[in-house]
């Protein structure tokens, strides 16, 4: 005991000032090993994929793992942002920009772009292939994830400033076609100016919705009758422009060679037409080396974003924001740590302006979460609220608590954890408690029959979602996860994902979905929404022995 004891207080003595178990905890490097085939047949789970992430030393390791729709962006504590497809572990695109070993924030995402925040800098990706669309300074380090919609994205810094930046946009045609040879145009709508929209990938790989066919069309090839020596013969020109790198990529030359040959800029989709072993008779040479390695550089051009206004905030935004078609959302509260208030505002997206505020008892600890345009959220006096967005009306008000950590809203229900408090499971719509479970502090994933729930230990509970003993969650089964010490929560859908500080990351989910299930569908058109059906019970995980 006293042995015990003494590597207890020796192992406090370690930890950093303002350090807790669990940080200390999720940056132990591990080498987990393998799942065993038993282990995996008694919690009825299949390992999707498993795969291992390269780190350049041991200071590295992984510092957040967000599940979001298809994909799993993955950040380093380097700084490097890793994007896999979530359906097989597949690598996407990485990128590795900014200050290494600093303050990392969750990214935010629509269907063409990637923001990532780093030091006092914004940086925008293509979300189809990760190349870097621009970088911006603010002047100040942002304190929490941007929020995006479209073309615009929100940014909160340190200085309680919130920006709203929006991308540049162009005239793009919504329709054309080609009429006797000749192209036939509609009017013109504003669409974001990024690399896809400047040079659109060939027909069908266009992952972001885009168009996934084009206009058909052959370019007619005039005969050409030059001189008197060979009449009727096709000529080489000695100067020829090729047309414009756009589907649909058809280039119609015959046998022609021509003499000079320009190319425009290698930019996406990196498809120069191939003439074989044609060689032109003149080719273009850089006046110097800087200019070769500009023309060699097939990056694209950072364009910015323009600053559309700026809010000074009274207090410092706690969280990222959430946006509604109408409103930006935003929990804030004082600097001072004594003062027990929180604050939730909500300015119009358009003018900035403070429409309303609700004022919370207790600070906020943790990130918002949403169903449709109702955002969850708990104090740290041990109250959770549902509020709507658009209007400031409080749904419904519970005591319990506090819960430290994100809720996780579902269609049904809104769960709640903390380390050391457990997690509860209650009715989205009215707030009551349908169970609570001790042993847990934190939501890993959720499908229709079992809730995936952990503690600051080591240790993952399978539980069962739709039953409970009085007021406690029935415990199925558990698993020791101390070799997987990074929390992955996935709000998204019902995958279970395991991660390592070496780079691990374990895919699972239960043998009865072999598709993903949602976890929080749009809500329903129709004021009645449809009744459940109810889950099949055919399998479950057997019970520990112990």
């Amino acid at each position: 005991m006293r042995l015990g004891r003494a590597v207890l207080l020796a192992t406090l003595w370690l930890l950093p000032v303002g350090a807790t178990f669990a940080d200390e905890y999720a940056r132990l490097v591990t080498d987990p090993p393998a799942l065993t085939a038993a282990t995996l047949d008694r919690l009825n789970l299949t390992q999707s994929w498993r795969i291992k992430l390269p780190m350049d030393s041991r200071a590295n390791g992984i510092a957040l793992v967000q599940p979001l729709r298809d994909r799993l962006y993955v950040q380093m504590t380097s700084g490097s942002l890793v994007v896999l497809d979530a359906s097989n572990g597949r690598y996407l695109w990485a990128a590795s920009v900014g200050v290494p070993y600093t303050n990392i924030f969750p990214i935010a995402e629509t269907d063409a772009y990637v923001y990532q925040v780093n030091g006092t800098r914004l940086y925008c990706y293509n979300r189809a292939n990760g190349v870097l669309f621009f970088e911006m300074d603010m002047g100040s380090t942002p304190i929490v994830g941007p929020a995006a919609r479209d073309n615009e994205v929100f940014v909160c810094l340190g200085d309680n400033s919130i920006y709203k930046l929006r991308l540049p946009v162009r005239g793009v045609l919504k329709q054309s076609t080609y009429r006797n040879g000749r192209k036939q145009s509609s009017q013109p709508e504003d669409l974001p100016l990024s690399p896809e929209s400047r040079s659109p990938r060939f027909v069908g790989s266009n992952p972001i919705g885009g168009p996934t066919q084009f206009d058909s069309y052959t370019r007619p090839t005039r005969m050409r009758t030059i001189g008197s020596g060979s009449e009727g013969e096709n000529k080489s020109p000695s100067l020829a422009v090729l047309p414009s790198l756009r589907p649909p990529y058809t280039v119609d030359t015959g046998s022609r060679t021509e003499s000079i040959v320009i190319l425009e800029s290698l930019r996406q989709p990196y498809l120069p037409p191939r003439k074989g072993t044609r060689t032109p008779s003149i080719a273009v040479i850089p006046p110097s080396i800087a200019r070769a390695e500009t023309l060699n550089d097939i990056r694209g051009t950072n364009y910015g974003a323009d600053k559309v206004w700026k809010y000074a905030s009274p207090r410092r935004v706690t969280s990222s924001p959430l946006l509604t078609e109408i409103y930006l959302f935003a929990p804030i509260t004082s600097t001072g740590a004594l003062e027990n208030e929180g604050r939730m505002i909500a300015l119009t997206l358009d003018e900035r302006v403070l429409d309303f505020s609700i004022d919370l008892d207790g600070q906020v600890p943790s990130a918002l979460s949403r169903y449709g345009d109702t955002a969850y959220t708990s104090t740290l006096n041990a109250q959770t609220y549902a509020m709507e967005m658009n209007t400031g009306r409080i749904l419904w008000r519970q005591p319990g608590g506090p819960y430290p950590e994100k809720p996780v809203a579902s269609d049904r229900e809104l769960f709640l954890g903390g380390h050391g408090i457990g997690i509860a499971r209650l009715n989205r719509t009215t707030g009551e408690t349908m169970w609570s479970f001790p042993l847990a502090g934190s939501i890993r994933a959720i499908n229709p029959k079992f809730v995936y729930a952990a503690n600051n230990r080591g240790k993952l509970f399978i539980l069962d979602r739709n039953r409970s003993v009085g007021s406690i969650g029935v415990d199925l089964a558990s698993l020791e996860i101390g070799q997987f010490p990074v929390p992955v929560v996935n709000e998204y859908d019902d995958r279970l994902y395991l991660a390592a500080n070496d780079g691990t990351i374990i895919s699972l989910h239960d043998r009865t979905y072999l598709d993903p299930v949602r976890l929080a569908p749009p809500p329903p058109v129709e004021a009645a929404p449809k009744k459940d059906a109810e889950a099949p019970m055919d399998a479950e995980p057997k019970k520990d022995d112990n």
